[in-house]
């Protein structure tokens, strides 16, 4: 009994190896309904189709092919069918299973090639399933956790498909061509082989997260554009509207002064009428836009905006960049007081000045909770990940075109944004 029990596994082994590391790759991923049972069906299916492809030992390069194809489209049917995820999704976790199972298969191999004949099968078979515990253990810590923080959906399918196809082929013809000669070649060489198949293996895998990062980052780099295109169009029109509302309103204060009105309700009318004045003049005009227009933000969430500033130190950017530098660290800003819940402890400063020949640019606001920074930037609070976040990122962008640098200070519950610029000469 235990004799077949253990050539069962010798020659089916593969495809349980297969759906643990599908089920590592799969692990942060949403589960559906029934994910027990769905799981169980899943992993039925795979060993049945495991069996009936080896019912016969076909000694051939494309049968060997054809059974790799097999098992990975099951396996990625199979995600598809326990995991709430997208078909791209799927084909990431496919590949990256079976480059998985291909490497720990081969280090358990190395494994067994120096351990002596005469050790019993029973041991040898416990030494394997140790050594591939080890490297799932190390597959999933370096590789399927990271894959967590990846956005997927932005990659190209049809590159990851073909990477799976050209490791499949890479495989099956390494294993079936040089798997007869592994005892009669020299150690050297053995280890030559076998070093080079998990070489080959571990850059596929990376070229893999590669493939992914790379579209994420063009993608990103598309919408940061569509972002700065978007706030300089913004600019444009806040300037008309800010002008237009000057002039309007300049004019009915004009018009309002022959009326006879008691003081109290004059007073209450100018001050509303100065709510939408340009009261700052900074000496920039794309700063005293952003500043006009955040103001009247401010005033309807009960935030004291207070704000000195040089505004002509500001003359060698281009006002859509002044507009898109301020205005997204006080939109930041504002977001983050908004969670202050007593009024009289909401406050933004904002302070722009020279200090030792350097450009200054200092905004400071409380916030609650914890921060959570990913390279070096605040990770965006906002539900929806995807299309937000760029605000930073924007100031960033800005900073870096004018060879400047900032830096943030979240202490004591203050939130501080300094950006300074080197003098232009």
């Amino acid at each position: 009994m235990m004799d077949q029990l253990f050539s069962f596994f010798q020659t089916n082994g593969v495809i349980f190896e297969l759906i643990i590391c599908n089920m590592l790759f799969s692990f942060p991923q949403k589960r559906r309904n029934l994910y027990p049972l769905r799981l169980l069906l899943s992993a039925s299916v795979m060993i049945l189709s495991a069996i009936l492809l080896n019912l016969r030992q076909i000694d051939s390069v494309f049968y060997n092919l054809f059974k790799y194809i097999v098992w990975y489209l099951l396996g990625l049917c199979g995600t598809l069918f326990i995991y709430d995820v997208s078909f791209r999704v799927s084909t990431f976790i496919g590949v990256g299973a079976f480059i998985s199972q291909h490497v720990s298969f081969k280090v358990g191999e190395i494994m067994l090639y120096f351990l002596p004949d005469s050790l019993p099968s029973g041991y040898r078979s416990i030494a394997y399933v140790c050594t591939l515990a080890i490297m799932y253990t190390f597959s999933y810590f370096v590789f399927a956790r990271r894959f967590k923080r990846l956005n997927v959906h932005h990659a190209k399918q049809n590159q990851l498909l073909l990477l799976y196809l050209a490791v499949a082929v890479y495989i099956t013809v390494l294993q079936f061509y040089f798997a007869d000669y592994v005892d009669t070649i020299s150690t050297e060489l053995y280890l030559i082989y076998a070093s080079f198949d998990i070489i080959c293996c571990m850059f596929a895998m990376m070229l893999q997260f590669g493939i992914i990062e790379t579209s994420s980052l063009k993608e990103e780099s598309k919408l940061m554009e569509h972002v700065l295109f978007m706030q300089h169009e913004k600019y444009r029109l806040s300037k008309e509207t800010i002008d237009l509302i000057n002039i309007k309103f300049h004019d009915l204060k004009k018009q309002m002064l022959p009326r006879a009105m008691d003081e109290q309700e004059a007073q209450e009318l100018y001050q509303t009428l100065n709510i939408y004045d340009m009261a700052v003049k900074s000496g920039n005009e794309a700063l005293d836009i952003v500043l006009a227009e955040k103001s009247l933000l401010c005033e309807q969430q009960h935030i004291r905006l207070e704000c000195i500033a040089d505004g002509e130190r500001l003359s060698f950017m281009s006002a859509s960049d002044v507009y898109s530098l301020i205005g997204n660290a006080i939109d930041n800003a504002i977001e983050s007081v908004l969670k202050v819940q007593e009024h009289a402890e909401r406050f933004i400063n904002i302070s722009i000045k020279d200090s030792r020949n350097l450009l200054v640019i200092r905004i400071e606001n409380p916030f609650c909770g914890e921060l959570e920074f990913r390279d070096g930037l605040p990770v965006t609070t906002k539900e929806d990940k995807s299309f937000h976040g760029f605000g930073m990122k924007s100031i960033q962008k800005v900073v870096e075109k004018y060879n400047g640098f900032f830096s943030i200070d979240p202490k004591d519950h203050l939130f501080v944004l300094n950006i300074v610029f080197m003098p232009r000469t």
